[in-house]
């Protein structure tokens, strides 16, 4: 299913993920994140740098992923997976959830309020515990 994001790209807008300049990386950070920490400028900078110097590897991952739907690469796999998504990702729906646990029949699913598209780094503790209590079996 389209997200925020996708659909934004559809109707002819910059694609947000990838930054212009480093005045791009806060907006940036809203839109994967529900809740943004508030960086100092210096560190901000440095993080925009980073993206700014990786834009064209990022762009050609998101082209392949539209080329190539992820999809048609996990279907039927029976690895146990574990699936971690922010219930306010606005980068890759949340309704991708149900889609996934149909490919991957031993996937585990642990959904986050009030998080955006990086519960590993909104809700690190939580991310964390989902993480051993799968390892467990749990």
């Amino acid at each position: 299913p389209p997200s925020e994001v996708q659909l934004a790209i559809r109707r002819g807008e910059p694609n947000p993920l990838l930054l212009r300049d480093e005045n791009d990386f806060p907006r940036f950070l809203s839109v994967v994140m529900a809740h943004p920490p508030q960086l100092p400028s210096p560190v901000a900078r440095v993080f925009a740098r980073q993206r700014l110097a990786d834009r064209e590897r990022e762009q050609a991952i998101m082209n392949d992923m539209v080329r190539e739907p992820t999809e048609k690469r996990i279907r039927g796999l029976t690895t146990p997976t574990l699936i971690m998504w922010g219930q306010l990702d606005r980068v890759i729906s949340p309704a991708t959830v149900p889609v996934l646990q149909k490919l991957l029949p031993q996937a585990k699913v642990v959904v986050f309020d009030g998080v955006g598209h990086m519960p590993v780094m909104e809700a690190p503790e939580t991310a964390a515990q989902a993480y051993l209590a799968f390892r467990r079996g749990r």
